[in-house]
């Protein structure tokens, strides 16, 4: 496609000079002429040209008036001999380059390498204006991956790092219920001593043991893991049962003038409150159990003693008539409390 070059002079010989020069040096231009900056203007409105050519000095105003709206068109002034400063001033604005028109038009002769020249310098500028921007939105984009990945990274990360309470949270309950497991397995006498001593080991999974009250109720019992007076911060978990709420765990501790709230219980220790509290209804009703059974056999051991003790008292008895009296029937009577006796001692040890 040939290029398209506007020529703006006002000079009609130096217009068909140029067109002369390049029709017969056969150089390849679709050429538009206007000689007024207000035919320029008009004719700049409606078309885009690959390159503008502007006399400096033309009958309406000076190449100046034009430059504003060429917007992206490169453009190359033609001043006349003692005009290098207004030249100078013309690249200053924008030009880019300038041409010394002399009477003889030898300037043509190097007018279609300048045009080529500054056609080139155009398109690379606009190769590099693209790359950059291109670049820039490769930037933009790789920037947002890398946000992205960051992003989800921190995710994963604190996953992994919620992950690690959560176990480190687990460990504590698991070494905290192995106890009381241990007390109810291998303990003869089952008691509140061990809700007590249960208490007293929560206590010191929580930051500061020593300056954290933690108290536990159930069913109106309450059991005090320490004698500290009670913090004036407090988290406290229900404990429930068959959605009844029969008791509840309270941990305080007085906050320090440098505390806000929600820095003075931890976020792991509130999960620990709440799984101890949703896991200990399970040992209070073993311990319960536990503790009635107990109550029934102790009532039962106790009765046995009392026929026992009868038993042996007319054993007693039975054995001082038959040496008195030789009666066989006694004797029969005697070998029959004999083996309840014996049959009683069996069932005593057995409930025990």
């Amino acid at each position: 496609m040939k290029q398209k070059l506007i020529y703006i002079e006002d000079n009609k010989l130096d217009q068909l000079s140029f067109l002369t020069f390049i029709e017969s040096n056969n150089i390849e231009f679709e050429c538009k002429f206007a000689d007024s900056i207000k035919e320029a203007k008009k004719i700049l409105k409606k078309e885009n040209f690959d390159i503008a050519l502007i006399d400096f000095k033309l009958g309406d105003g000076t190449a100046f008036n034009i430059i504003d709206i060429l917007k992206k068109t490169p453009f190359i002034i033609l001043t006349g001999a003692g005009d290098e400063n207004i030249a100078i001033q013309a690249m200053k604005k924008g030009a880019y380059d300038y041409i010394i028109k002399d009477t003889i038009g030898s300037y043509l002769k190097n007018l279609p390498s300048i045009i080529e020249n500054t056609i080139k310098r155009k398109k690379l500028e606009e190769e590099v204006k693209n790359y950059q921007d291109n670049l820039e939105k490769m930037v933009i984009a790789r920037t947002d991956a890398l946000r992205n990945e960051i992003d989800e990274h921190e995710k994963d990360t604190e996953k992994t790092f919620k992950d690690e309470k959560l176990f480190d949270e687990k460990v504590n309950e698991s070494d905290l219920f192995d106890g009381i497991v241990h007390n109810i397995a291998y303990n003869d006498n089952i008691d509140d001593n061990i809700l007590t001593q249960f208490s007293k080991n929560m206590v010191l999974f929580f930051d500061n043991p020593e300056n954290t009250s933690l108290k536990m109720e159930i069913q109106g019992k309450i059991y005090n893991a320490n004698n500290i007076s009670e913090g004036d911060k407090k988290i406290r978990a229900d404990i429930i049962d068959n959605n009844i709420i029969i008791g509840n765990i309270e941990v305080s501790r007085f906050a320090a003038s440098n505390e806000i709230d929600k820095d003075i219980f931890r976020e792991e220790e509130i999960l620990f409150l709440d799984n101890v509290a949703t896991k200990i209804v399970m040992f209070a009703r073993i311990i319960r159990t536990l503790n009635e059974k107990s109550f029934i056999i102790n009532n039962l051991r106790d009765e046995f003693r009392k026929i026992k003790e009868e038993i042996e008292k007319l054993n007693s008895e039975i054995s001082v008539l038959s040496g008195k009296n030789e009666n066989n029937d006694l004797e029969e009577i005697y070998r029959e409390i004999t083996g309840i006796e014996t049959n009683i001692d069996r069932i005593i040890n057995l409930s025990c």
